[in-house]
C-alpha cells in the first residue's frame, strides 16, 4: 500500500454533481433500493412489477438537500409513468357475462380461460328467445356474486347489466345491455346472496393462492353439493348383521382375550378388569364425570341460543388435485368467515355445534422413511400413501370369523408371526396434534385476514399411562 495515501492532508478532493449522483446510484444499488428510473421510458404493452426494496423517504425541510429532492422527484415521475401504462387483456382469455339483478346471478354469455373450470354452475333460466315473446327455459352457466366480482376485478370478464327482466343472450341483445364498471359491480353484488365484503375478501384471497372455493350450503337446488366423507357415513352404512355379530361375540372376546397360560388359567381381563389394579381401572374409579366429545353439553333450558355468526360458509380444496365441479369430492378444509371488529371469540357451545357438523378425519399416516441408497426410487409412489388408516370392512364373513377365532384364543405360532406383519401404531402426540376434526376461522379486520385453526382433540382415546 502506498504510504502517501495514508498521510492526512488539508486539501478536500473536489467532487462534481455528476460524480455525486453516480455514487448515490451505486450505493442505492448496493442497498437494493427501488429505482423507478430503471423502467423503460414510454408506455409498454406488457407492464411488470419492478424489483421491491427500500422506499424513498421524503427529505425534511431542515436537513434536505437538492440531491435528495432531485432523486425523489425522479423516482415519483418514474412511478407515475409506470402506473399510467394502459392495462390490456387478450380477447382469447376474457369472458362475457350478463348480470341479472332479479336472481342475483351472472349469466355467462361467452366463456374463455380456465377459471370457469372450477367456478360457476348450470341452472335453468327463463329467457325470451324470439320476437314473439315466447319464453323458454334454457340451462346456462351462472356465477355467484363473489365469483363474478372476482373475475371482473382481475380483468377476466366484461360484465353488463340487464336493463329489464325480458332479456336475451344473443350477441345483438347483449351489446344493448348497460356496461358495468368495477365500482358498479361492487355496489350491485356485495350484499346479495349472503355475500358480505368480508366473505368476498376471503374468497378472492384464497382464489389468488390457487385454492378452489365453493359454497358449503347450496344457495339453490341446482348448486352442486359436496360429497360426504367415508368416515362420516361409516356408521350409517355398517350392516346390521355385522353389528349383531359384534354384539354377541364381544363378551367372549373380552373374556378370552389374553394368551392361555397354565399358571394363570383364568385371566382377569375384560369383564373382570374392574377388579384389577391397572392404571386404566384406577383412573376409571377416580373419574367423577364422563369424558368424551360424544357426550352432549349441558344447556340451560331458560336461555335461548342467539343466532351465531360461526357457521361454515366455504368449502376449500387444495390446488393441484382433480376436481369436478358437477360432483365435488369431500372438501379438504371448511372455512368460517367472521368480522373481527364485531364478532367475539367462539364459545364452547359454538365450537361444539361446528364440530357436530364436520366429519371425522383419518389418522395421520406413517412417515416415509428414505434410506440413502434408495434415491432413485423416491419418485415411485407408495401403495399405502394417500389411503386412510381405517379398518378394512370389505372382508368376507368367513375371513372375519376366522380372524375372530384366532384373536379369541391367541393361537400364536411361528408361521402366523411370519405371515401376519405387526400392525402399525401411530404416534399419539402426532394424533393429538392432528386432531379428530378441524375447522378454520377467517377473521377479517378492516381488510386484514387472519386464519385460526381449531381442532378437536382425542385425549380420551390416547391415555398416557
Amino acid at each position: 500500500m502506498d504510504d502517501n495515501l495514508e498521510l492526512p492532508t488539508a486539501n478536500v478532493p473536489h467532487q462534481t454533481a455528476d460524480d455525486a449522483e453516480d455514487d448515490a446510484e451505486s450505493s442505492d444499488e448496493d442497498d437494493g433500493a427501488l429505482d423507478w428510473t430503471k423502467l423503460p421510458s414510454g408506455s409498454s404493452s406488457r407492464p411488470f412489477i419492478p424489483k421491491r426494496g427500500e422506499k424513498e423517504y421524503e427529505p425534511s425541510g431542515q436537513s434536505g438537500t437538492l440531491l435528495q429532492q432531485h432523486r425523489l422527484e425522479r423516482g415519483r415521475s418514474a412511478m407515475f409513468a409506470a402506473l399510467d401504462v394502459e392495462r390490456t387483456v387478450s380477447n382469447k382469455a376474457v369472458s362475457y357475462g350478463l348480470w341479472d339483478p332479479s336472481i342475483s346471478r351472472t349469466l355467462v354469455v361467452t366463456a374463455h380461460g380456465s377459471h370457469l373450470m372450477s367456478m360457476g354452475h348450470s341452472a335453468p333460466v327463463r329467457i325470451t328467445a324470439d320476437a314473439k315473446g315466447k319464453e323458454k327455459m334454457h340451462a346456462h352457466v351462472q356465477l355467484l356474486p363473489e365469483e363474478a366480482l372476482y373475475l371482473i376485478e382481475r380483468g377476466s370478464m366484461f360484465c353488463r347489466k340487464a336493463s329489464s327482466s325480458d332479456y336475451s343472450l344473443a350477441p345483438e341483445a347483449f351489446e344493448q345491455a348497460i356496461p358495468m364498471t368495477l365500482q358498479e359491480a361492487y355496489a350491485e353484488m356485495i350484499g346479495k346472496e349472503d355475500t358480505t365484503l368480508e366473505r368476498y375478501l376471503v374468497f378472492s384471497y384464497l382464489k389468488r393462492l390457487g385454492y378452489i372455493v365453493t359454497r358449503a350450503q347450496p344457495p339453490s337446488e341446482f348448486y352442486p353439493k359436496a360429497q360426504k366423507s367415508d368416515l362420516f357415513l361409516k356408521a350409517k352404512t355398517t350392516p346390521l348383521i355385522s353389528r349383531l355379530f359384534h354384539f354377541v361375540t364381544r363378551p367372549l372376546h373380552s373374556l378370552f382375550s389374553s394368551t392361555l397360560d397354565w399358571w394363570k388359567p383364568l385371566p382377569l381381563t375384560g369383564f373382570f378388569r374392574r377388579f384389577t389394579t391397572t392404571y386404566s381401572s384406577m383412573f376409571a374409579r377416580l373419574r367423577l364425570f364422563k369424558l368424551g366429545f360424544s357426550l352432549p353439553l349441558h344447556r340451560s333450558p331458560q336461555q335461548d341460543e342467539p343466532d351465531t355468526p360461526y357457521k361454515v360458509f366455504y368449502n376449500l380444496y387444495k390446488p393441484g388435485v382433480a376436481f369436478a365441479k358437477t360432483n365435488p369430492r369431500p372438501p379438504d378444509f371448511q372455512i368460517v368467515v367472521v368480522n373481527a371488529r364485531t364478532t367475539p371469540m367462539p364459545t364452547l357451545h359454538e365450537l361444539s355445534n361446528l364440530f357436530d357438523e364436520l366429519p371425522e378425519l383419518p389418522l395421520p399416516g406413517p412417515r416415509q422413511r428414505r434410506s440413502p441408497g434408495t434415491a432413485s426410487s423416491t419418485n415411485i409412489p407408495s401403495s399405502s400413501q394417500g389411503k386412510n388408516v381405517t379398518p378394512e370392512t370389505t372382508a368376507s364373513l368367513s375371513k372375519r370369523i376366522q380372524s375372530w377365532l384366532f384373536a379369541l384364543f391367541k393361537i400364536k405360532t411361528n408361521s402366523m408371526k411370519s405371515s401376519q406383519p405387526r400392525p402399525w401404531r401411530p404416534n399419539p402426540f402426532q394424533v393429538l396434534k392432528h386432531g379428530k376434526k378441524i375447522i378454520v376461522v377467517a377473521a377479517v379486520d378492516s381488510g386484514m385476514i387472519s386464519f385460526y385453526r381449531f381442532g378437536q382433540g382425542v385425549f380420551e382415546e390416547w391415555p398416557m399411562m
